[in-house]
């Protein structure tokens, strides 16, 4: 459709005549229910319904198979969650019956529903994951659970009874409607909708598989209908449709993924997506899974240089072996010796890594160049891990956003970030008495510098700093509030020979002269406060000082999952994420402007999880020893008595511990 036919659906929806359904095609089919879950379709399912990471999924089905508090009893509701197995035992399969017979008797099969692992290699030591004891229903259950919780409950619950159902019986439905309209288009228009009309629930009266979103083969709804059936028109937007690319990982397409390939195993997928999030090889986006230019370049290295191992049949055979020796099958150290040292017929890691390591140059990616002075932009990764781009042979740097994903750097975004360089940070004011501008810094915490020359750079002189209060949203301070800022420390006056001082420290602004200081609760007050009154806040008792509730740094209003609004503050031990029932500390290098609503949910998920901090043990006093004095008072007791009885007494100190030791060997 071209912008002009879009631009004329708005006056032919009011011109048309009503809408007539001209043909109705359907066929009958079947929705089967899905397998009970095992290991890597909950992960999935999981993700798909509640945007939850593999290793989050199972870190609260862990705590369901461990069990929960069910008034005064700690009972197990799940049988064990890592498992390739879709079989149920007998037991099972009767009460899951017995349950769906009872409450969903149009949905009963004449016999159990058998399903077969499509695994290669599956363990199937245990069930499928399943709750002990179906009578248990969610809704009964909800007292006693986490929100976490009870969603994977409800899960597992709902997966195992509908396994059990029979299927869905659908008609796939094609639908035309005509309508008569004078317009450029033409007289007769032809609208056509595809999906699927339900005649029996089955199964789906339970539960419904959740769909990815790059899952083509989702069906919307249709209602029944007829042919020749006037149909009154509701909505009628106009769009565009354009080649997509390929949707981003999810961490239930990539556990599908390695699955296909035969990579990892049911009890890995969650730590193998775990490692590569920690160690930055890719970053969360909601429930995407964004590569970052760290994993650009260590593929670049791996794949120009150690192109053996590169290879997904290499990893599937290394998982196979790997089965064969927790089997028995294969000897560990021969293995070992063969993959590290190599033999006759293949290289080993080590003499590869030895020969190779000194030929390796530093990995880049190249951008583009310049377009005024021709000089080649470069992607490169620094020692720190940080990614930063290099242009030309003068070697002008510039950092590049952690947030900012590999496919979003095009050339105009780099000379962008170049242009940002030049001030060093975001600018956020002016500098009073330079006239420089201000720039946001943030290391372990936000803080203002004044600009440099390039000059000055060169000549490494020492930037100026500002520090800001703290709990304040630096990027809501005012060009007033900065010139008060700079302004500190700021010398009050003079009182009995001594200077009076507002200054900013590490934990908030105060005044001070000579060696006395006290905290004040507002930074504000340092441009107006007198000597008289900084007289009397300096008189004030000393103590603890009155902590000032600081203002949130960024607020989310009520996430999922948690106990209220969640809000970023700025805490005593650094910023921390918080809904006013769970706290939690952000991450070194944090930035807790940046941070988002699935990022804060994480944390707190995870604080949850962990449960609340044991303190440390106290240590147990070590006895004390006599004191010194009873020692003398013994001591002199002997000498008095020993010059009564006529015995001589040794005017020489008692040997010490060491030499009396010395003196037994």
């Amino acid at each position: 459709m071209t912008s002009k036919d879009a631009g004329q659906l708005g006056g032919i929806a009011k011109e048309i005549k009503p809408y007539i359904i001209e043909k109705v095609d359907t066929k009958e089919g079947l929705w089967k229910p899905s397998a009970p879950f095992m290991t890597t379709t909950l992960q999935q399912d999981a993700n798909r319904k509640f945007g939850y990471a593999a290793d989050r999924t199972m870190r609260i089905a862990q705590t369901l198979y461990e069990g929960v508090d069910l008034g005064g009893e700690q009972t197990g509701l799940i049988t064990y969650m890592r498992t390739d197995s879709l079989t149920l035992s007998n037991e099972a399969l009767a009460q899951v019956r017995g349950y769906i017979e009872k409450h969903y008797p149009d949905a009963t099969t004449s016999k159990p529903n058998v399903y077969a692992s499509k695994v290669k290699n599956a363990q199937e030591a245990h069930e499928a994951i399943r709750p002990t004891d179906v009578k248990r229903t969610p809704e009964s259950m909800r007292g006693f659970l986490t929100d976490d919780q009870y969603k994977i409950y409800t899960l597992i619950w709902q997966r195992t009874v509908a396994s059990q159902m029979k299927p869905a019986q659908v008609l796939r439905t094609e639908v035309q409607v005509e309508a008569e309209a004078k317009s450029d288009l033409g007289n007769v228009l032809t609208f056509s909708a595809n999906g699927v009309q339900i005649v029996d629930f089955g199964y789906m009266q339970v539960y419904r598989e959740g769909k990815d979103e790059d899952d083509d083969g989702t069906e919307r709804m249709l209602p029944k209908v007829t042919k020749g059936e006037e149909v009154k028109l509701q909505q009628l937007e106009p769009s565009e449709h354009h080649t997509l690319p390929p949707a981003r990982y999810t961490d239930a397409t990539l556990i599908k993924k390695l699955e296909e390939l035969g990579i990892g195993r049911p009890s890995t997928y969650a730590s193998i997506i775990s490692v590569i999030v920690d160690r930055g090889y890719v970053r969360k986006q909601a429930k995407n899974l964004v590569p970052t230019w760290r994993a650009f370049m260590a593929m670049e290295v791996l794949d120009m240089n150690f192109k053996e191992v590169m290879d997904f049949g290499f990893t599937a055979r290394m998982d196979e072996t790997l089965d064969e020796i927790s089997e028995g099958k294969a000897d560990s150290k021969e293995y070992l010796q063969q993959f590290f040292m190599g033999d006759a017929n293949r290289p080993g890691l080590k003499p590869m890594v030895e020969e190779r390591k000194m030929a390796i140059p530093f990995p880049n990616i190249s951008i583009g160049e310049h377009p005024e002075t021709g000089d080649l932009i470069i992607v490169r990764n620094g020692k720190d891990g940080g990614t930063f781009l290099q242009m030309g042979d003068k070697k002008q740097y510039a950092n590049v956003p952690d947030d900012l994903a590999p496919a979003d750097l095009t050339l105009a975004k780099a000379l962008d970030l170049f242009s940002q360089k030049q001030s060093g940070g975001d600018v956020i004011g002016v500098h009073p008495a330079t006239g420089r501008n201000l720039l946001l810094k943030y290391r372990t915490g936000y803080y203002l510098e004044v600009e440099r020359t390039e000059a000055e750079i060169e000549a490494k002189e020492k930037p100026t700093w500002i520090s800001l209060p703290t709990g304040v949203n630096p990027k809501e301070l005012s060009q007033d509030d900065l010139n008060l800022l700079c302004s500190y420390p700021r010398l009050i006056g003079e009182d009995q020979g001594l200077e009076v001082w507002f200054k900013m420290g590490k934990f908030g602004p105060y005044v001070e002269q000579g060696t006395e200081r006290r905290t004040v609760e507002d930074w504000r007050i340092g441009g107006t406060l007198t000597v008289a009154a900084a007289k009397e806040l300096l008189s004030a008792p000393k103590g603890r000082p009155a902590r000032v509730a600081a203002g949130p740094l960024k607020e989310f209003g009520v996430l999922e999952g948690c106990a209220g609004p969640v809000r970023v503050l700025s805490g005593r031990f650094g910023p921390y994420v918080t809904d006013g029932e769970t706290n939690a500390t952000l991450k070194k290098g944090m930035d807790p402007l940046s941070i988002t609503a699935e990022q804060a949910s994480e944390l707190l998920s995870k604080k949850r999880e962990a449960g609340p901090s044991t303190g440390r043990v106290a240590r147990k006093a070590p006895a004390r020893k006599a004191p010194f004095q009873k020692a003398v008072a013994k001591t002199a007791t002997a000498k008095s008595g020993a010059k009564k009885s006529g015995a001589k007494t040794s005017t020489k100190p008692a040997a010490s511990l060491q030499q009396r030791k010395r003196n037994n060997l």
